[in-house]
């Protein structure tokens, strides 16, 4: 959106990235769930005119779910003892039980714990005592990010489109494997069924 920002001198502070992204994060900041907006409105070089749909329109543009939902996943599933998280571990399993009480029973709290059985959708797994702890994979990510934010219609559809996608995905997977099997038996009984049968003496 501002091609000469990266060629602007001192002598025009407001055409210059910092100041501009200042003045953008206080155009949209609020509405996005931005941080910084209060410290946006304190730069006295962010330029004061700015096309605020043009903002969003853009940032729309460039929203990408899977990379919002790694970062979420990749925040969580910090094993470090001295791991600086943005999401408190300890407040989001609180809200997942309250998030399950609230919908009746349509949200699952538990998905956001390790899943033994679905080990193969999750990047590692916890450290031992680290079990009871939430711990994420890019689809629970991104069902906790459609139950926890209250975002825009066409960003929440745009999460339920990938939700869709990870869900078709694991299904066709479990179908490969299944005509694997299924193919691995076949070849076994046509084996065996070749083989001579046994003389009796």
């Amino acid at each position: 959106m501002n091609p000469n920002a990266a060629r602007t001198g001192d002598a025009n502070p407001s055409g210059q990235a910092p100041h501009i992204t200042s003045a953008y994060i206080e155009a949209v900041g609020k509405e996005l769930g931005l941080r910084g907006v209060a410290a946006a409105r304190s730069d006295n070089n962010r330029p004061r005119y700015i096309n605020r749909q043009s903002v969003l329109d853009a940032f729309r543009q460039a929203f990408d779910v899977k990379e919002v939902a790694d970062a979420i996943m990749g925040d969580v599933n910090q094993q470090g003892e001295d791991a600086q998280r943005v999401i408190n571990r300890e407040r989001l399993a609180k809200w997942a039980a309250e998030a399950a009480r609230a919908r009746g029973g349509t949200f699952n709290p538990y998905i956001i714990y390790f899943d033994e059985d679905k080990a193969v959708e999750y990047e590692g797994q916890p450290k031992p005592g680290s079990e009871y702890q939430p711990f994420l994979s890019r689809k629970t990510a991104m069902q906790v990010m459609l139950n926890l934010f209250e975002i825009k219609q066409e960003v929440k559809q745009a999460v339920k489109q990938e939700v869709k996608r990870e869900v078709k995905q694991e299904v066709k997977q479990e179908i490969s494997q299944r005509q694997a099997r299924e193919t691995c038996c076949y070849q076994v009984c046509v084996r065996r069924s070749r083989q001579p049968a046994p003389t009796r003496s």
